[in-house]
């Protein structure tokens, strides 16, 4: 009774919370008070969906936090230490029972209803030279919508789920009575409301470029998480191969050239370079280029939330090294046991290339360079480690990236690899196959994703394979090089997926009896990694874990709930106080109640 009590009161709470910004001007733009409240407007000019789409953007600000706290002081590559706030540490702890500044669920509904409300009264027939003018803020709405319930639903598990406005008695009365949803039945609806829309544009409002969730990705997302990987498949195709307003991809050599159109390549800008140090008789590693995370919105950033005061730079960083968060020890093994591939001319004069393979104490996951560094120092105060991630410091210019071209990839990765398995259960064994080698090379190799050998698109581009080659990297290639040209460590061979999967050492791998769920299983794990390896702190890490632990529930496998517990029991390496560790271990394999949050 209590808990319904509380679910209706914070519905009710919507009242007092409803605001929408409709009184401002172009100037003050992200500067909006919204503080009307606003029960009866036709939105029914252009300048009413401006300032109302820019009012609930606003309005993203105040869960932006949220998203990376919620995600990341749970997940498994940030610890506490004696300098963590008593909140923080709750979180961490997974202890919910007194209050928390970080558990109130009524900024993410304030946008909800809001939103609700815009999109009730927006007058989108109204069309100016036969064009409908507020269409693209339409659907902006639309989906800042569907991402906030999907932030609702990752973390509380279920909410209460409506799409009109409240804004009388009746309607908190109508909210209540129709419960919470989860994230199946809200996918259902919103897939229902998305779909129409999903080729509009989104706005382009002076400085709100890329503020807007890609309707594409939210549902994709949604789809993964209710289950449906077959169209979550069909959303990330969709965007990354068949997107008509996308720049077509061209090459031309000679006097050959050729265009397609929709293709969106990861891109070659942040591979790892080497430089031959002659006095050492060894390569030097290092990023080619280090923004790949700090940049704001284009090519590698796809949506983001602007952020114009934040606490996120200093959980992470501080002069003095007294930060409440620090990299955990499961992280940093993480990218310690990367391999680095560099395909390079063995001489100057000698000119066929081999593949070399660094394993030398600095050959680490190279992207780990762009969030850690261990600081010494004669005063013991200084000594310390540091997570350095500039979208999170620079709080002027600061974006905080809720998508970006990247983890899209990882997104579809994980698609494709679940769809393997339902395809295989089934026992349609060749799309089976064909989708886990897919995933597979999303993170190896993507240009044998997008150009397949045989293909009518690899033929007509076969003049340009190195260009697509070097441009249609997989995600792994980011921090390990030309891992591309990998034939030994990063491949699909039984011996390989024997020692990943059961840790037996080479010569017993060939005993081991395999089968397609063992590869299924392989490239599962390689996908949570590489995603351990390519959004470090960026919100997504706890949601991930429990999104992979449902996944292996539905596939059979017992010691799901494992899966996530260790991760988070563990993440303090030996170091840690292991009676801490085992009772957070006990917790979190006991019950999947404390994989969300308590709704308040």
């Amino acid at each position: 009774m209590i808990k319904t009590m509380k679910i209706k009161s914070c519905v009710a709470a919507l009242l007092a919370a409803f605001t929408l910004g409709l009184t401002t001007s172009c100037a003050d733009m992200f500067d909006i008070e919204s503080n009307r409240v606003v029960y009866d407007h036709e939105i029914n000019s252009t300048s009413d969906s401006v300032y109302t789409t820019l009012g609930v953007l606003q309005s993203l600000r105040k869960v932006a936090d949220r998203y990376v706290i919620l995600g990341e002081v749970r997940g498994d590559m940030a610890v506490i230490n004696e300098y963590t706030k008593t909140s923080l540490r709750n979180l961490a702890n997974f202890n919910f029972e007194d209050e928390n500044e970080y558990l109130n669920v009524r900024d993410y509904y304030t946008i909800i209803n809001n939103c609700n409300y815009a999109l009730a009264k927006m007058d989108t027939t109204l069309a100016i030279n036969n064009q409908r003018v507020m269409i693209d803020e339409y659907v902006a709405l639309q989906g800042i919508r569907a991402w906030t319930y999907l932030q609702l639903v990752i973390n509380y598990g279920e909410v209460p789920y409506y799409t009109y406005p409240i804004v009388t008695e009746s309607d908190v009365d109508r909210a209540y009575a129709e419960g919470k949803k989860d994230v199946k039945a809200i996918t259902e609806d919103l897939a229902r409301q998305l779909t129409p829309y999903l080729d509009y544009d989104l706005p382009t409002f002076v400085g709100t470029l890329g503020s807007f969730p890609v309707l594409r990705l939210v549902l994709a997302d949604l789809y993964l998480w209710s289950g449906d990987y077959e169209n979550a498949k069909i959303c990330l195709e969709d965007y990354f191969m068949k997107n008509k307003k996308r720049a077509p991809y061209k090459a031309t050599e000679g006097n050959f050239s050729a265009i397609q159109s929709g293709y969106y390549s990861l891109g070659g800008n942040f591979l790892v370079v080497s430089n031959w140090k002659e006095s050492e008789k060894k390569y030097e590693w290092k990023l080619a280029n280090g923004q790949i995370y700090s940049s704001g919105y284009g090519d590698e950033n796809l949506a983001s939330i602007p952020l114009e005061s934040s606490e996120l730079g200093s959980l992470f960083t501080s002069g003095d090294n007294k930060h409440p968060l620090y990299p955990s020890n499961s992280w940093k093994s993480l990218c310690n046991n990367q391999l680095l591939f560099r395909y390079v001319e063995a001489t100057p004069t000698k000119k066929e290339e081999l593949n070399i393979i660094d394993k030398t104490a600095a050959a680490v996951d190279l992207r780990m360079k762009q969030y850690w560094v261990s600081r010494e120092a004669s005063d013991e105060t200084l000594t310390g480690e540091s997570m350095f991630v500039d979208q999170y410091t620079k709080f002027s210019t600061s974006r905080l990236n809720i998508y970006r071209r990247s983890i899209g990839y990882l997104r579809w990765a994980e698609a494709l690899n679940a769809l393997a398995k339902q395809r295989y259960d089934a026992g349609d064994f060749a799309n089976a196959r064909k989708f886990s080698v897919d995933a597979f090379y999303l993170l190896k190799d993507a240009s044998k994703v997008f150009f397949p050998e045989g293909s009518e698109v690899q033929k007509k581009f076969e003049f340009a394979k190195k260009k697509y080659e070097a441009e249609f990297k997989g995600v792994h290639s980011r921090g390990s090089g030309d891992v591309s040209y990998d034939t030994e460590h990063y491949v699909l061979e039984p011996g390989v997926i024997a020692q990943k999967l059961y840790g037996v050492n080479a010569e017993s791998a060939a005993s081991v009896d395999l089968t397609f769920n063992d590869t299924i299983k392989y490239i599962d794990n390689l996908i949570i990694d590489e995603l351990a390896l390519e959004s470090t702190l960026e919100g997504n890490r706890f949601g991930d874990l429990i999104r992979f632990a449902k996944r292996r529930q539905a596939w059979g496998d017992g010691e799901y709930r494992d899966f996530l517990a260790k991760r988070v029991a563990e993440k303090g390496g030996e170091e840690a106080d292991p009676n801490e560790s085992a009772a957070l271990y006990e917790k979190l394999s006991s019950s999947e109640d404390y994989w969300y949050l308590p709704f308040k």
